[in-house]
């Protein structure tokens, strides 16, 4: 009997000490996951109340909502502010809600703001440890500056009649796909993803394929893999930003080693033949080995307008294996699934917009006549107003990038009406791109599908607001005139041949995907494909 109630005293007091151990542990964790809560209240900095270790963002990572309808909200509940703060995690981010605030940081003041906040680890991820997007400071200067020429106008030109081919002969495989009723049901993202990823094989490396005719070979499956980024990989790209030293201990990478090898041994196997044979293909891999070589150059006309780029500087590349796959790899990685899914908006928005659809054709009809039967030629593309005012406007609708990031690398006093905000080097600070291109103060009606607010008769109405679907300022996206280009050479050949209709799958307004970073319709962009007489 005694020993019993021993016993019982005894487990009392362990449970009770295990108790106690228990919650003092949760109060420190709490106390950890908010340690710097105060960090906007301080400076007197509006912002929304964060909840410990995951921030502001819960509602996403728990798949309650679209990360852009938790930013938009965020960005809305903030009217009265050019500037409020949030927690990415348990980081803490300055948003800026004020153009003029977003061009002295990324244009006026670049200097300050070099960086973006990704930190890639070599060891494990060499892929985009090197790539220009997340390499930093005097690196990324100099990369910049060997890789900017192959990008220019005259090079987009060179690359223009492999395109131009390609969306010709698509055109026969969709009529295939359309069949003898000469309609179909489809979802446009497929073929488009198919497109693009044909022209970037082509383009990039000097492969020509047709995925959409002959079915998926192992360029598209590995491109498929690196570019269709699921809930896990974006939470470990946030990782990479909002916990790099974790993310390096833990040795997690973005792709496996698979996809790694694969591309080194596809772009080690295309370099080895054009060395070998001396094959000379206006690609990116030529403009790449020029680089790599010291023998690329700006043409006369090449240069791009004064707010994007960057001094130039005297550099001798002394690129590894990786150096050169890395700029591949990114080049896929930022155009497969970017150029799909700005293209698929646009075929969206033109079988809702019918009228648009048909003002566009005109042009392109247009434009055929004009050539009278010869080929259709990259300064025919180039010239088209509408064509570039309907892409423009999806741009600006249903840009890739909800926000851009930039992190302080020096002291800098950020004025705003005469308050001066004190940044440290590391804070980080985000624009919110879709946001601001869906804000009535910049864009009348901002919801409607209007490619004529981009009209030249009317580019004074929009102020020096510029779009930032590509980024802004001399961190703009390389890449851009490419898929500018890309995607206005697939939209001229497919409307020649095709009209596009709305469908009883079709979404409007599209739903968003709740488990992507970027906007992506949740359940297709489904639509008619019509074959026309």
């Amino acid at each position: 009997m005694i020993t019993d109630v021993l016993c019982a005293i005894c487990s009392w007091i362990v449970s009770s000490n295990l108790v106690v151990l228990i919650c003092l542990a949760l109060v420190l964790a709490y106390r950890f996951g908010s340690h710097n809560h105060d960090f906007f209240t301080s400076k007197g900095i509006p912002g929304p109340r964060p909840l410990p270790f995951v921030g502001n963002t819960w509602q996403w990572l728990l798949g309650k909502v679209s990360f852009f309808d938790v930013f938009q909200e965020l960005y809305q509940s903030f009217k009265e502010h050019k500037l409020f703060g949030l927690f990415d995690f348990m980081g803490p981010v300055y948003v800026l809600r004020d153009f003029d605030l977003v061009k002295q940081v990324c244009i006026k003041d670049f200097d300050s703001f070099t960086d973006r906040r990704f930190q890639f680890n070599e060891e494990s991820d060499p892929l985009f440890s090197n790539a220009l997007f997340a390499i930093k400071g005097t690196r990324w200067r100099n990369m910049r500056a060997i890789l900017s020429p192959a990008f220019t106008g005259s090079k987009m030109r060179g690359m223009f009649q492999f395109i131009t081919d390609y969306c010709q002969k698509a055109n026969d495989t969709v009529k295939e796909i359309v069949g003898s009723t000469g309609a179909k049901e489809v979802d446009i993202r497929d073929i488009f993803n198919k497109y693009s990823n044909d022209i970037i094989a082509s383009c990039a490396f000097g492969w020509e394929m047709n995925v959409l005719k002959d079915g998926e070979n192992e360029f598209y499956r590995q491109a498929k893999h690196m570019t269709h980024l699921n809930t896990w990989q974006w939470v470990k790209f946030m990782m990479f930003s909002s916990f790099p030293r974790l993310a390096k201990i833990l040795r997690i990478r973005l792709f496996d080693q698979m996809t790694t090898d694969f591309m080194r041994e596809a772009v080690r196997i295309v370099i080895e033949q054009r060395e070998k044979n001396n094959v000379v293909r206006p690609d990116l891999i030529h403009l790449l080995m020029q680089a790599r070589d010291q023998k690329l150059k700006f043409g006369d006309f090449d240069r791009e307008s004064e707010v994007n780029t960057v001094e130039e500087v005297s550099y001798t590349p002394n690129w590894t294996h990786d150096d050169f796959v890395s700029q591949c790899a990114v080049f896929v990685f930022g155009g497969l699934d970017t150029v799909t899914n700005i293209a698929s908006f646009m075929a969206h928005e033109l079988a809702i917009n019918q009228h648009v659809q048909v003002k566009l054709r005109e042009e392109i009809e247009s434009i055929l006549n004009d050539r009278d039967g010869q080929s259709v030629t990259y300064e025919d593309i180039h010239s088209m107003v509408y064509l570039d005012q309907v892409l423009t406007e999806t741009l600006r609708k249903w840009p890739q990038a909800i926000f851009i990031d930039r992190v302080c690398t020096k002291p800098y006093d950020l004025n705003v009406d005469g308050r001066v905000i004190s940044l440290k080097q590391g804070d980080t600070i985000w624009i919110p791109a879709l946001p601001m291109h869906r804000d009535p103060r910049y864009f009348s009606d901002p919801e409607v599908f209007d490619p004529d607010r981009f009209a030249p008769d009317r580019r004074d109405d929009l102020g020096d607001f510029v779009l930032m679907a590509f980024g802004i300022g001399p961190r703009l996206c390389l890449g851009n005139r490419f898929a500018l280009m890309e995607i206005k050479t697939m939209f001229f050949w497919l409307l020649t041949k095709f009209e596009l209709t709305r469908s009883d799958k079709t979404q409007h307004p599209p739903k968003l995907g709740k488990s992507l970073m970027i906007p992506e319709v949740k359940d297709g962009y489904w639509l008619n494909l019509k074959l026309r007489k």
